[in-house]
């Protein structure tokens, strides 16, 4: 579990480089492809590459989690 943990913590902190694309660009003529070379996960409807949103959306998960965290520690300190 604590594997899992850090290699969830690695890819957010470091996945620029392990895909380059951003995660908003809509390319609609690599729309739906199913894990091409440029791709490794694929693209969704619209164009965007899946590995770029899923490592962005992790950053912002990590961002909230880190955040409430500090924040609860915080308010059990002052309590």
């Amino acid at each position: 579990m604590l594997l899992l943990v850090f290699f969830f913590t690695f890819f957010t902190l470091f996945g620029a480089w392990v895909s380059p694309y951003d995660p908003a660009r809509q390319d609609p003529m690599s729309a739906m492809q199913c894990f091409p070379i440029q791709h490794w996960l694929g693209t969704d409807k619209p164009g965007r590459d899946t590995l770029s949103r899923l490592i962005a959306g992790a950053q912002t998960t990590l961002i909230d989690v880190t955040t409430v965290l500090l924040l609860a520690g915080i308010a059990g300190m002052l309590l």
